[in-house]
């Protein structure tokens, strides 16, 4: 039986040796750092090595962190953040191979099995067929793609 203690930070919870450091809420500087890493090289195909040396952790070291602090494994966090930019650019009108490849994906049916695999449903059943959804985009929104849109016009 694992010993419980309070940990004394305030927020009145108790830990034990499998919970982080403080408390479950606590995010490692290190997991921000690489989730800040992969937006911003949401293009690239970056190996998790580079993210681990970039952070001074082992490889297996930095998945296990990230999948207990963010819930996700890196890959599953790096596809959703991509399928997430990739439902913004079709919003705002761009075909699906143009969204696909603009948000990281190798291919439109990458982004598609990606897609469906999240959503439950393709995104040409979301954005192609009737009923469509009619689609607000906000301008929060806005500025997390348009970093993809000024290097997709760059090239």
């Amino acid at each position: 039986m694992s010993r419980r203690r309070w940990h004394g930070r305030g927020c009145g919870r108790y830990f034990s040796r499998r919970h982080c450091r403080y408390c479950i809420s606590y995010v490692r500087p290190r997991i921000v750092e690489v989730a800040r890493r992969i937006r911003e090289s949401s293009l690239e195909n970056i190996p998790l090595s580079q993210f681990a040396d970039a952070v001074r952790l082992s490889t297996s070291r930095l998945e296990k962190l990230f999948k207990e602090q963010v819930g996700l494994p890196i890959t599953q966090y790096r596809t959703r953040y991509r399928v997430f930019i990739s439902s913004i650019l079709m919003a705002l009108g761009h075909s699906m191979t143009e969204a696909a490849l603009s948000a990281g994906f190798s291919s439109s049916a990458h982004l598609s099995r990606a897609y469906r695999a999240i959503n439950g449903m393709t995104p040409s059943a979301v954005f192609l067929k009737p009923p469509c959804l009619n689609t607000i985009v906000d301008r929060s929104a806005l500025n997390v793609v348009a970093p993809v849109l000024a290097g997709k016009r760059a090239m």
